[in-house]
């Protein structure tokens, strides 16, 4: 359908020409659009956020951000698309002075996405499926890095571009980040609107109404790397209904997941499953993290043991004397203020990224900030030397492994000056 868009005197916009609507969505009309200098974009004119709304200059400059982020990072920028221009375009409208937030990103042909691939499984090569899977893993992972959540993960944002000189034949690009936020400050329009997300792939904070995180990308990633790698969606029983999906994600109801075929000789297919197991793990602190993720597609982890086990998967035997887990005492909670904030089942790290939502002060933490160990004799807490802040506990800066007692407080600050920042109290989930 061509559109012929008015065109201003001074206009940006006025310097596209040829304009084809894609798409006409709740938040922006999307268009094809002929470049000033040859060649196609994708034009995007907002909707909403409209000029009238408080947090409107702010999402201007989100959008900048999230631009500056991808395109300071050479392996993020490869595989996401490219944004190439913000503008407002203003014009008068029955006397009153109307602006639109415009954008232009590389035109990319969306007739090919890993939906695609998926729906023609049985006849895509093993290894181009596993290629797929690594590549994608990569992609958030780069995200994350750089601080992004994406927050609306699906096959249908996963574009795949025809290139002869790659082996599977294509170059995978992620798409729509529009929408995404960042782990290290809330969005602008945090506490005004929800947040995005596709029904079927979404995580159980998108579920519970809360803020989505890195580990909700992780999440939706297992969802995909199951139909990739398994070839099934883990909730599909339940994808067409909200509430019995909302059940499902939020209390772990899956079949586990079980890899087709051998990935490569470095590749434990059985440990590679439990991993896509944990990212479904309804508590996000028991997920593993997306460089955990990538290390099990390339054959770093042989092992991996989670507190989180799917109906019909029986925990792997333990190689050492140890005890298992669950006889080790209870997991691990931090709680602000008096809610939990985070719990952790295995080893996990903390830091301004895992802790982005809980409170304005959370950008003192360096990424990661601290980390706590379940050993035989129970949790042990220590600081992460790259950190650039001390970690205090119970005022005092922590220089090495220290035991964990619950009630203890944990801090971010400067030991010297007497600095503390965003007191997290430790206690033993369920207490």
């Amino acid at each position: 359908m061509a559109v012929k868009l008015k065109r201003e005197r001074g206009d940006r916009r006025g310097r596209y020409g040829g304009f084809e609507l894609i798409s006409s969505g709740s938040y922006a009309l999307s268009y094809v659009a002929e470049a000033p200098h040859g060649g196609r974009v994708f034009f995007k004119q907002y909707k909403s956020p409209a000029m009238g709304v408080d947090w409107y200059p702010a999402f201007m400059a989100h959008q900048q951000e999230i631009k500056r982020r991808i395109e300071g990072d050479p392996a993020v920028r490869d595989r996401c698309y490219r944004f190439l221009e913000f503008f407002e375009h203003r014009e008068t409208k029955y006397g009153h002075e109307h602006r639109e937030f415009c954008q232009v990103f590389e035109f990319i042909d969306a007739s090919r996405t890993l939906t695609h691939a998926l729906e023609n499984r049985a006849t895509t090569p093993w290894r181009h499926l596993v290629i797929f899977a690594k590549v994608l893993a990569l992609g958030i992972h780069g995200l994350h890095h750089v601080g992004i959540v994406h927050t609306d993960l699906k096959p249908d944002n996963v574009i795949l571009i025809p290139d002869a000189a790659i082996a599977t034949g294509f170059r995978l690009r992620l798409i729509d980040l529009d929408w995404s936020i960042f782990a290290d400050r809330p969005a602008p329009w945090h506490g005004r609107q929800g947040y995005v997300g596709t029904p079927g792939y979404l995580s159980p904070e998108h579920v519970r109404g809360q803020v989505p995180i890195p580990a909700s990308d992780v999440f939706t990633t297992g969802i995909m790397l199951a139909q990739i790698l398994a070839g099934r969606h883990p909730f599909a029983a339940d994808a067409a209904d909200n509430t019995a999906y909302a059940k499902a994600v939020t209390n772990g109801i899956f079949a586990p997941i079980v890899i087709d075929q051998p990935i490569d000789a470095k590749v434990d297919s059985a440990v590679l499953g439990r991993v896509i197991d944990s990212t479904l793990d309804p508590d996000p602190a028991g997920r593993p993290t997306m460089r955990q993720v990538c290390d099990a597609l390339g054959g770093k982890l042989r092992e991996w043991t989670s507190g989180f086990v799917p109906r019909g998967r029986t925990p792997p035997a333990r190689r050492s004397s140890r005890k298992p887990s669950a006889t080790r005492g209870p997991a691990m909670s931090l709680v602000f203020e008096g809610r939990v904030v985070a719990t952790a089942n295995v080893d996990a790290e903390f830091g301004g990224r895992s802790l982005a939502n809980v409170h304005g002060d959370v950008r003192y933490l360096s990424n990661p900030q601290f980390r706590l160990r379940r050993q035989e004799a129970g949790w042990v807490i220590e600081h992460c030397h790259e950190a650039t802040n001390d970690t205090l506990v119970d005022g005092r800066k922590l220089e090495g492994p220290l035991a964990v007692r619950p009630g203890m407080t944990v801090c971010v600050g400067n030991a010297a000056k007497g600095v503390t920042k965003l007191p997290l109290v430790l206690q033993e989930a369920n207490a």
